[in-house]
């Protein structure tokens, strides 16, 4: 087992809300990135790919690299179309040494959209997911023969949301494509991380820590809010502090290998190695 502690861009330099618009992010943010614990740092959408210039920065503070989840159209495209599109970005991961590539499928999402509740996200039916699931297994393999692991990212206003909307990506697809254990957005979807964590250990190959406010969750859905009016409204809180399972989910996983990545919009967990080390939850699982 070897788990690395990685930072997501929210909370640090990068926001659904408000781009710094710099280069990377603020010499002061990875300097404070280093000293906390973490090992590598997760660019957001809005940072520049200047492979030269970002090796540098995170070699400056000893950090690695960590691609940000890339926005894929399967429901209305083609595999080796989505493939070309994700061509610089999957170079600059295999430049910069990472080894996951993390994609969520976009079609049809509301997450980006103020106006849009969250009961207006896409839904497909069965012929749909069996249709979806051969393409995204396509687009895994040829991600494996590009050299990199391909991870599939729920997330809350897309088309896979729900616990049971995990459950139909596993079936649907092969081993090639890995999960993304994303613990604040499946809980909020309605699933519960632990058992997801139990059920597919052998599929997950990146965990995101993220926590929410189980009572502003519903109310989000309750009152038919936007994804970014509920973030607005503190959906999301500190890792550790919330219901989204975030112990239980890693004492759930005591032979997982690889990288969690503390997502905090609303601040850090005081004690980051004790959050994401299984010892931490044992006494929870």
């Amino acid at each position: 087992m070897s788990i690395h502690i990685g930072a997501g861009p929210i909370g640090w330099y990068e926001d659904d809300f408000t781009p710094f618009g710099n280069d990377i992010a603020r010499e002061a943010h990875l300097i404070t990135l280093a000293r906390a614990g973490f090992e590598g740092l997760e660019l957001g959408p809005r940072s520049r790919r200047d492979v030269t210039c970002v090796r540098a920065a995170l070699l400056r503070h000893g950090l690695a690299f960590l691609p940000n989840t890339h926005a894929i159209e399967l429901l209305g495209s083609s595999a080796e179309a989505e493939f070309a599109r994700l061509g610089d970005h999957i170079a600059a991961a295999k430049a910069l040494g990472a080894g996951v590539v993390s994609v969520a499928e976009t079609t049809g999402a509301v997450h980006a959209n103020r106006a849009m509740p969250l009961t207006k996200r896409p839904k497909i039916d069965v012929r749909q997911w069996i249709d979806f699931g051969a393409k995204l297994s396509a687009l895994a393999g040829l991600v494996k023969s590009a050299g990199l692991k391909l991870a599939y990212r729920p997330h809350m206003g897309t088309v896979v949301e729900s616990g049971n909307d995990v459950e139909r990506l596993i079936a649907a697809t092969t081993a090639d494509v890995g999960l993304l254990l994303d613990t604040g957005h499946l809980a909020w979807g309605g699933a519960k991380p632990k058992a997801l964590a139990k059920a597919h250990a052998d599929r997950i190959v990146m965990i995101h820590l993220t926590d929410i406010d189980g009572e502003r969750a519903s109310a989000a859905i309750g009152q038919r809010q936007s994804y970014l009016e509920a973030v607005d409204h503190g959906v999301f809180v500190a890792p550790g502090t919330g219901s989204a399972e975030v112990r239980e989910v890693i004492a759930a996983l005591p032979d997982f290998d690889g990288w969690i990545v503390i997502d905090a919009e609303r601040g850090l967990p005081a004690e980051i190695a004790d959050l994401c080390r299984p010892s931490a939850g044992k006494q929870a699982a």
